[in-house]
């Protein structure tokens, strides 16, 4: 008799333990749901820097024909396509001052959406017209 109310206290205390520590984990659980929802996020968009950019190149730059120039220019390898760092020597080049690292590489990616590339990493002429609006 005595062990069989040892078992069912027991039972009981862990019952109890049980229920604190589900009612306690619900407490926090809504505290951190709280804390999570108001986390602000920085934005990292850079659409704004990128247009503003391009359309400081398409000022200068001006026509297709002065690009294919620049582009003869900063093609150091000469294979007719600019690489990530050639098409960023561009961009410094041309505008003439310093520009956030995290906007070129965002330049460099707008333009490389434009059109498929294949397993190349290189830039052709026609890509950075199209992306400068110039075809």
């Amino acid at each position: 008799a005595i062990k069989e109310r040892e078992k069912k206290a027991d039972a009981r205390v862990r019952q109890r333990l049980l229920e604190r520590r589900n009612k306690n984990g619900n407490k926090q659980n809504q505290k951190l749901s709280k804390q999570v929802k108001s986390w602000q996020v920085e934005p990292t968009n850079f659409a704004k820097d990128v247009e503003s950019i391009k359309i400081q190149l398409i000022k200068k730059i001006k026509t297709k024909k002065r690009l294919i120039n620049i582009f003869g220019k900063l093609d150091l390898d000469s294979n007719g396509v600019l690489s990530k760092k050639e098409f960023l020597r561009m961009i410094k080049g041309i505008l003439k001052k310093k520009v956030n690292p995290n906007v070129m590489d965002c330049c460099w990616d707008a333009a490389w959406d434009m059109r498929k590339h294949g397993n190349k990493d290189e830039m052709d002429v026609g890509t950075v017209a199209h992306w400068l609006e110039m075809d």
